[in-house]
């Protein structure tokens, strides 16, 4: 986002032991504005890229049918402008979107001490709901006087887990179980009419954790299954072997298994198009890796591999379209390395990075869309008294958005630092520089344009018996 400007309230408090009660809100609003270097090298103006939202949580806990209950209440309203990618905008100077939506929730837990062992028990059941429309006088891609698709969502979600420890060694279990409905509406587009799906989904899951003299095990199996999709039987294990000094061994090997979700199947909008012919991922995975901790400081390296069968992707099939597609079978192997270390003096150095090799399967072996070949990021902080600085480095090769290898969004280094000072006790002031190098050329996996150099100035402020705050920024 560019030119945004967001401010927060929350406030919360309770009892020990008693009802305790958090609630809280936020209105952001950004602008367009910044400059951008196309695919031809030619600089722009990223146009109709603005956005407003409100949104509001509350929640409350405390004693109830003999445990302790819950309730939660979130919604949202967003209203923006869709430039589509960087190569098209002039066509989407009008296009808009509008959301909004919301989840209200109920827990309930209980607790009891056994014969040398412990027992809990969790339920919770939910209710999702989300409307949203799109609509564009310029249509790109049909002769019609306009594109507009209007949806609405539902989703009913329930659940119950429970938990038991003896020793050195606990079960737990699951039992979950979901019904989605979407209807929609489109006009002005082939298709054009009225549209009702609906979905229903459960899983059934139960996994250990044993501790044995030198290993630790966690094996796992899950049984899911999805209306449409099928069903499937996912096991897993999982082992850790500490070493001594810090130094610990890991390792976690299994079968994945996922149903396309109701956008890869039935999302329309103008960009963007699901397929109702998909058909779920299978995958196996393992990875090995080892880690050490010491006092403020650590370090971790991990080697990985899958291999995924009928993965879904949204690829691109024209310059201006996108469509959710099982794209074939794929082969990912990697490394990822991070570590934290503490200088002394309040000064620290963060790192992590990664290297994956990501290709289809089938010759000619081309590179997965969305993965590039290698990310990471480095970090230095250093904190005297009530004031912190810190730079910070990231960036990432280029990333492939065809199956074909073809098509791809540079890759891009980006450079940010910042200071934060907290002038009197509970309040912060930071400013933040972002992208101090003016990188104009970086977009994301649709092509839609990132801002260049940007600076971000926050006020908090946190106060209050309850720990009532409030925050507001601008960038």
């Amino acid at each position: 986002s560019f030119g945004l400007v967001p401010a927060q309230a929350w406030g919360g408090g309770g009892r020990g032991g008693g009802w305790r009660a958090l609630g809280g809100a936020e209105v952001l609003r950004a602008e367009n504005g910044f400059l951008f270097e196309d695919a031809q090298e030619t600089v722009k103006r990223r146009e109709n890229a603005d956005a407003r939202r409100l949104s509001g949580l509350v929640s409350a806990s405390g004693p109830g049918l003999g445990g302790e209950v819950g309730v939660v209440g979130w919604g949202s309203g967003l209203e923006r402008g869709v430039g589509g990618p960087g190569e098209f905008q002039e066509r989407f100077q009008g296009a808009r979107q509008e959301e909004a939506g919301g989840v209200a929730a109920a827990r309930a837990s209980w607790s009891g001490l056994g014969e040398g062992g412990w027992a809990d028990v969790r339920a919770r059941v939910g209710h999702r709901w989300g409307v949203s429309s799109y609509r564009n006088p310029r249509p790109l891609l049909t002769s019609a006087a306009a594109y507009r698709v209007e949806a609405t969502e539902h989703a009913v979600e329930a659940g119950l887990e429970g938990s038991g420890w003896l020793g050195a060694a606990s079960v737990h279990g699951l039992i979950e179980g979901r019904q989605a409905w979407l209807a929609r509406v489109r006009a002005g587009a082939a298709g054009s009419g009225e549209e009702r799906f609906a979905r229903g989904s459960g899983a059934a899951a139960i996994f250990g954790d044993v501790s044995a003299p030198g290993v630790r095990l966690l094996p796992a199996l899950r049984l899911e299954g999805v209306e449409g999709a099928g069903a499937s039987a996912l096991p897993w294990l999982g082992a850790s072997l500490p070493l001594g000094g810090g130094w610990a061994l890991r390792g976690n090997a299994g079968r994945a298994w996922r149903a396309p979700s109701l956008d890869e199947l039935y999302l329309a909008e103008e960009l963007i198009t699901g397929d109702p012919s998909l058909r779920p991922e299978d995958a196996w995975s393992a990875e090995v890796g080892a880690s050490w901790r010491g006092e403020g400081s650590s370090a971790s390296a991990v080697v990985y591999g899958s291999r995924v069968e009928d993965i879904i992707l949204f690829l691109p099939v024209s310059a201006a379209r996108y469509r959710a597609q099982n794209a074939g079978d794929a082969e990912v192997a990697g490394v990822e390395v991070e570590g934290v270390w503490s200088l002394g003096g309040g000064v620290s150095l963060r790192g992590a990075g990664g290297w994956t090799r990501a290709r289809f399967a089938y010759a000619p072996h081309d590179p997965l869309p969305g993965v590039p070949g290698w990310s990471g990021s480095a970090e230095v902080r250093a904190r005297q008294g009530g004031v912190e600085v810190f730079g910070r480095g990231r960036g990432r090769s280029s990333l492939p958005l065809d199956n074909f290898g073809n098509l791809s969004a540079p890759g891009w280094v980006s450079w940010d630092a910042g200071v934060m000072w907290g002038p009197v006790e509970g309040w912060v002031v930071s400013l933040v520089g972002r992208n101090l190098a003016d990188v104009r050329t970086a977009e994301d996996a649709l092509q839609t344009p990132l801002p260049g150099r940007s600076a971000h100035v926050q006020i908090t402020w946190v106060g209050g018996a309850g720990g009532a705050g409030g925050a507001g920024g601008v960038r």
